[in-house]
């Protein structure tokens, strides 16, 4: 596979290496779901299973430990790469007007039991004190601990009625039996409301 002088096939593979490691990360980076830091301990790994199979000529790696030092190297690659993924938020947005809005969320890796999504929004007018608001709901996960859910509600339901300008913030926290879990900022569309126009 990689014909050549002992040096040139050594640098081959560190450079297959390396294309691997490049190719995982931006993978993990698309992907959204957190995984940057696992595809980056497994190319580390890969970089030192390498290292052990074709030792550099300044290394004192003693040729009867390069194959256990390999296997368990492996072994820890494996089960880095099969591990769940712990349970969190992959997505939290808002979407709404003057009346109503909706939040929408999605996640995975939940296992745990009661599991609920609660939230708080904040509204910023122009002048005047914040108003926030705060609510909650349950989420049920699929057999592979993934989950989506869309919930709808009225301002009115606290009590508000919106008659001006305002710079909408919050966030959304994944719960089990009410421990924290994983927190998100929500994303907001829009970010502003204008209900001046209601008085």
């Amino acid at each position: 596979m990689f014909a050549g002088p002992p040096g040139a096939r050594r640098s081959a593979i560190l450079d297959l290496v390396r294309e691997q490691l490049a190719l995982a990360c931006s993978h993990a980076k698309r992907s959204g779901h957190g995984n940057l830091k696992a595809a980056k301990e497994q190319g580390q790994s890969t970089v030192l299973l390498f290292l052990l199979l074709f030792p550099l000529p300044t290394m004192n790696v003693r040729r009867s430990l390069r194959i256990p030092l390999a296997v368990a190297i492996l072994f820890f690659t494996t089960a880095v790469s099969a591990a769940p993924p712990p349970a969190r938020l992959l997505t939290a947005s808002f979407s709404g007007g003057c009346d109503t809005y909706s939040i929408a969320v999605t996640g995975e890796g939940l296992n745990q039991p009661n599991p609920v999504v609660s939230y708080n929004i904040t509204l910023t007018p122009r002048s005047g004190e914040p108003m926030t608001i705060t609510d909650s709901f349950v989420i049920t996960a699929e057999k592979d601990g993934s989950f989506r859910k869309t919930v709808h509600q009225a301002w009115k339901k606290f009590e508000y009625t919106l008659t001006g300008k305002y710079t909408l913030s919050g966030i959304a926290v994944l719960l089990s039996d009410r421990t924290p879990l994983h927190t998100l900022p929500l994303t907001f569309s829009p970010a502003k409301l204008n209900c001046a126009t209601r008085r």
